[in-house]
């Protein structure tokens, strides 16, 4: 009646091996978490080696040009205490000093004004400079403005000149001349 078999079963009851190593979801993604952190920390430590490294290589090349520039004093010092020859001695003695003249056109407490208002008169064939000054205001905060001044003039007419040309441009029809006279060596 019944059909006992003995150890003896068909092939397509047996069981097939699962391999030994399954991963699910949850595991896989805390995996990949963790391979990511891994990669994020050998970065980082590659980083500040690099960065060490750098340190190291930018410390010996000042202490490199510290040791240079301790030994060049030397030989300038004595280049400085040489005799003078007559000659030298004459042409120092004579140096003139010449008048040279500039005047201010504006005060901008905006850099990128004063640099656009330099690049007009620039595109017209006039030299203006931009020169940096600040001052102290009551309660202790600094205050920075920029004149826009034009270059030194030896020739006052030539500088007149320049500053009635520099009207003509709508940016700088308002400007006021005020010139200003300075003595250089020369």
């Amino acid at each position: 009646m019944f059909n006992r078999s003995t150890g003896h079963v068909p092939e397509f009851e047996q069981k097939v091996p699962i391999s030994a190593f399954v991963i699910y979801k949850r595991e896989a993604s805390w995996l990949v978490a963790a391979f990511l952190i891994l990669c994020l920390l050998s970065f980082l430590a590659g980083y500040f080696m690099g960065q060490r490294k750098a340190v190291r290589a930018f410390v010996q090349q000042t202490s490199e040009e510290a040791l240079l520039e301790q030994a060049q004093p030397e030989t300038t010092v004595a280049e400085h205490v040489a005799p003078k020859t007559e000659e030298e001695a004459v042409a120092e003695s004579q140096k003139i000093t010449k008048n040279a003249f500039f005047s201010v056109i504006a005060t901008n407490d905006n850099y990128g004004q004063a640099l656009n208002l330099v690049d007009i008169a620039h595109k017209n064939h006039i030299e203006l400079r931009i020169k940096k000054s600040s001052r102290k205001l009551k309660n202790g905060k600094r205050k920075i403005t920029y004149q826009i001044v034009t270059g030194p003039y030896a020739d006052k007419k030539e500088l007149e000149k320049d500053l009635e040309s520099l009207k003509d441009i709508p940016q700088f029809k308002k400007i006021s001349v005020n010139i200003r006279q300075i003595e250089q060596e020369g």
